[in-house]
């Protein structure tokens, strides 16, 4: 399926994946999908099927080089409400569920898009869903999620690839299923993981933690990605209000600014992604 040009080919592009295109063909039955970049490509996974309380198993991903939706290999393991990322060159999807009623998984799937095919490693210590998902520094970490309806997953969860192996972060907990992350150089960039507001720097290799100012509103389920440098945390509710602000964090000076009517219209649990095009 066709998708939507992209007119400025020379500027990094914060793309909201509420697509027209993608939306007509999946949202009339399918919901928490999350979103992911690879190598200038957007991947969606899974999803739920509220109709016949099912989860899915497709994989679709948009090229921006040939502007088309196609589906590629589809999961091991159908699944909603999982954690996806990049590392390597390689995609990874983590936890979830696959049905309302089901527990969480501790189902942990890699793609790689050369062979188009997926294959399964070392499940996660603590199964969950809804987590947050990085690649940092050539290694995965889960962050929150939830470990039943009334439980967050309180510890931060490292895949190394090289030795299909997970470890616990020692000494270090955060407390929200809805937190969220973002990797500045090699360090995780944790929002809302202890307070609803507040951001942390955390450094993996050395536990070392350092606190910012906190976010100018109190957001949840917003879109985060980095551009150009910055954090953007976009949309999400504030109350049970969609936001079509933004919060902007600058990692050299520590600070958020606030930057209305950021979004063409009010959103929240959307994905973003930052594409980086050259002419």
């Amino acid at each position: 399926m066709r998708g939507p040009l992209i007119s400025n080919q020379n500027s990094l592009i914060s793309w909201i994946v509420s697509v027209v295109s993608f939306v007509i063909l999946y949202k009339e039955t399918k919901s928490h999908i999350p979103i992911l970049i690879s190598d200038s490509n957007i991947y969606v996974s899974g999803g739920y099927d509220a109709v016949c309380d099912q989860s899915s198993r497709l994989v679709w991903r948009y090229s921006f080089t040939r502007n088309l939706w196609k589906p590629v290999a589809s999961l091991l393991h159908a699944r909603h409400s999982h954690g996806s990322t990049s590392l390597d060159g390689k995609l990874y999807v983590v936890g979830g569920k696959s049905s309302i009623r089901d527990s969480r998984l501790e189902s942990v799937e890699v793609y790689n898009p050369d062979i188009d095919e997926w294959r399964e490693v070392a499940p996660l210590p603590i199964a969950v869903s809804v987590p947050s998902v990085i690649g940092c520094a050539g290694r995965l970490y889960v962050i929150g999620g939830a470990t039943d309806a009334e439980s967050a997953c309180t510890q931060v969860q490292c895949y190394d690839p090289i030795t299909d192996a997970w470890s616990i972060l020692p000494d270090v907990e955060f407390y929200s299923k809805t937190l969220r992350v973002v990797a500045v150089d090699d360090s995780l960039l944790v929002i809302g993981g202890r307070k609803t507001r507040d951001t942390v720097m955390l450094s993996p290799a050395t536990n070392e933690e350092q606190v910012y100012e906190s976010t100018n509103e109190q957001r949840t389920f917003p879109g985060v990605t980095m551009a150009a440098g910055k954090v953007w945390m976009m949309g999400g509710k504030v109350g049970d209000e969609a936001k079509s602000s933004a919060d902007c964090f600058d990692p050299k000076t520590g600070t958020w600014t606030t930057l209305v009517g950021f979004l063409p219209r009010p959103l929240y649990m959307q994905g973003c992604v930052t594409i980086s095009t050259d002419t």
